[in-house]
């Protein structure tokens, strides 16, 4: 999905107001090197990689000037853009104060962080705020703007698709203090709005009632302290994500665009199936599936992910982009190695481009995985297409004899 990264960041960086000076890297974006390869392009571009340092923001500042001499000859002032890269290295204060003497060296310079983590000290300070951009936002794809967060409420980031990650107002959660408040965070996330019942089903089914109300409230209150905020609130028989938290979540967006996707023209399909496909980082919390619940969303996600790239798939082969729908109907085989439809499409867009050895090679792996499996043979059409292509193939060796 780099392609709708580029075309993301290209949008962001014609329309950049013509006062930012300070361009902050996303960091939960996973294309930096989209924007970083952008900028190197650029003449008069300096580039800094910071190790572990404990230089104060001055004495590191007179070493960085030194590293922008030796990249632009002219020196700082004739310097567009200074890529700092691997800022999370530096304590916030020494960062904040070498921005600082950057951006005061030279009028029209610009400067380019790059970091793992968000460096809340640039939103802290008032100046540096008001010349800052972050590259790029979009909160549909879970980029959102820490600089300008209006709302008074909580930012909750989940990303449970892949390993699992979560973040407050930007800030990554790093300790659970034991699975359990982890694993029933996700949980209540997921649901959005469950009853007690279906909880102490999910996590404690053989303990009694009160055993199990005692551990759930008090894993509850252990998640609102890592958080800093209470996760849920309990209404009408049911808890619910708390008003006081503003949630963005990958699995509902997901799921979103794909059923957006459904109703939509087809250019429009293609690029909400595209940034569906860029959400989805991975099986949902895949260090999990030994859990139950977890186990069965796996499989739900994983058929509806499919069912996205067969989509667009179908879409970039009607457009005549064949290579871009091997991609997809590939990719979605892999999810479900015994689909004979998706063998199928594939194989014939291999024959289209001649690679007939590639159409057989997927029909034999079909083929073992549907007798494996399934104990039976391929379907009739499928069997009849592979012989087909290995007739191309006779003719095409008997030609070159």
């Amino acid at each position: 999905m780099v392609d709708l990264a580029r075309a993301l960041l290209e949008q962001q960086v014609r329309n950049l107001n013509p006062d930012t000076r300070l361009i902050i890297a996303h960091p939960n974006w996973s294309a930096p090197h989209v924007l970083l390869h952008m900028l190197l392009e650029e003449s008069r571009t300096a580039y800094v990689r910071f190790d572990d340092t404990r230089l104060d923001s001055h004495r590191l500042a007179n070493v960085v000037m030194e590293l922008i001499q030796d990249q632009v000859a002219e020196g700082i002032s004739a310097t567009r853009f200074v890529i700092l890269d691997e800022c999370d290295r530096l304590e916030a204060e020494t960062l904040e104060g070498l921005i600082t003497v950057l951006l005061g060296e030279a009028d029209d310079l610009r400067v380019v962080v790059f970091s793992r983590t968000f460096p809340h000290v640039i939103r802290k300070n008032d100046h540096l705020r008001s010349l800052a951009q972050l590259l790029p936002v979009d909160p549909r794809l879970m980029l959102h703007d820490y600089l300008h967060m209006e709302s008074p409420n909580t930012l909750l980031e989940v990303h449970a698709l892949g390993s699992g990650q979560v973040l407050v107002d930007g800030r990554p959660i790093l300790i659970w203090d034991g699975e359990l408040p982890r694993n029933l965070f996700f949980y209540l996330v997921d649901r959005g709005m469950t009853t007690r019942n279906q909880i102490f089903e999910a996590f404690w089914p053989d303990l009694s009632v009160k055993e199990a109300t005692n551990v759930f409230h008090v894993t509850k209150r252990k998640i609102s302290e890592i958080l800093g905020v209470d996760l849920t609130s309990y209404w009408s028989g049911y808890y619910r994500i708390s008003p006081d938290i503003d949630l963005s979540y990958d699995v509902a967006l997901f799921s979103e665009l794909a059923q957006e996707s459904a109703v939509a023209s087809d250019p429009r399909a293609v690029q909400l199936l595209r940034e569906a496909g860029w959400l989805y980082n991975g099986r949902f919390l895949a260090t999990l599936s030994h859990i139950r619940w977890v186990a069965e969303r796996q499989t739900e996600l994983s058929q509806v992910y499919a069912e996205a790239l067969v989509s667009l798939g179908k879409l970039l082969e009607q457009s005549g982009r064949g290579y871009e729908a091997l991609f997809c109907y590939t990719r979605a085989l892999s999810t479900n190695r015994h689909r004979e439809d998706l063998a199928g499409s594939i194989m014939r867009l291999y024959e289209s481009m001649g690679l007939y050895d590639d159409a057989l090679t997927i029909y034999t792996a079909v083929k073992q995985e549907i007798e494996t499996l399934l104990g039976i043979s391929p379907a009739g059409w499928l069997q009849e297409l592979a012989r087909d292509i290995k007739q191309k193939v006779a003719v095409t060796v008997e030609q070159q004899q």
